[in-house]
């Protein structure tokens, strides 16, 4: 017994035709006739008459079949791709994650203060490859290298630059000389420290001096070890390459007690 329902699809049809005065304002940029066309093509107006042919045929009908489709909407239909969360859980989380970013931040810092001065020393500096200046004569002249770090300025207890004691110039050249930088406490220690380093066949504080060759070098994350061919760019000739032994160790207690 009852009455016979039509097809879903001709049911949707005339649902979509249903008049739209309550969504006025809420249809652009889409005009009405799109909107009715998106709702029948999408199968949208399909899947309201399904709930409403699911109500007709229930044993018991809802008292408020307003509340009831609603429910129905939200539990079987995604209207957007994003799941639907609970905004005051994701704020209370968001709220927790604030304030774990800011006790490790602080951590840091204090991690950071505990980090004492070192020091950070080189030695077997070889050259090998040194470019020689066109029209001038090797005889008499020397080499130096110059180190400056580049990293942990602060501009109140910089290291300031160190040099080897001069050699003569030649293809390859190598200097004896152990080299010691002050490395700064309150440091960020998981920064390795970055050098300029410099190749000089003059005074370099002579006006218009520039080196022979120069590159800045970022050791590696560790606190020792060697460093081989690495290229010193040069002005002059290509094939200068560069190499080092490093360390980074605590200053000696005499000299930590005076930073």
């Amino acid at each position: 017994g009852g009455e016979c329902w039509r097809p879903a699809v001709t049911m949707a049809s005339e649902v979509a035709a249903l008049p739209m005065e309550n969504l006025a304002g809420e249809l652009e940029p889409m005009d009405e006739a799109e909107f009715r066309g998106y709702v029948v093509r999408s199968k949208a107006a399909e899947e309201i008459i399904k709930l409403l042919v699911g109500l007709s045929e229930s044993d018991a009908l809802p008292e408020d079949a307003a509340t009831f489709l609603h429910q129905q909407f939200y539990s079987e239909l995604e209207l957007t791709d994003e799941p639907k969360e609970d905004v005051e859980a994701i704020t209370a989380e968001n709220a927790q994650l604030k304030a774990q970013l800011t006790a490790l931040t602080d951590q840091i810092d204090e991690l950071r203060a505990r980090v004492p001065p070192g020091q950070l020393k080189l030695s077997g500096l070889a050259v090998t490859g040194v470019p020689a200046r066109e029209g001038e004569q090797a005889d008499g002249r020397e080499l130096y290298v110059r180190v400056e770090m580049r990293s942990y300025l602060t501009g109140d207890d910089d290291a300031p630059p160190v040099q080897t004691a001069a050699v003569p110039l030649a293809a390859d050249a190598i200097f004896g000389d152990e080299l010691t930088l002050r490395l700064p406490g309150t440091r960020n220690a998981s920064q390795p420290p970055v050098l300029f380093v410099t190749l000089w066949d003059a005074d370099h504080k002579s006006e218009g001096a520039r080196p022979l060759a120069a590159k800045e070098v970022v050791l590696p994350d560790q606190p020792a070890g060697d460093l081989a061919g690495v290229d010193l760019p040069s002005e002059v000739a290509e094939g200068c390459l560069l190499q080092l032994r490093f360390q980074i160790e605590a200053l000696p207690p005499q000299e930590a007690s005076t930073h």
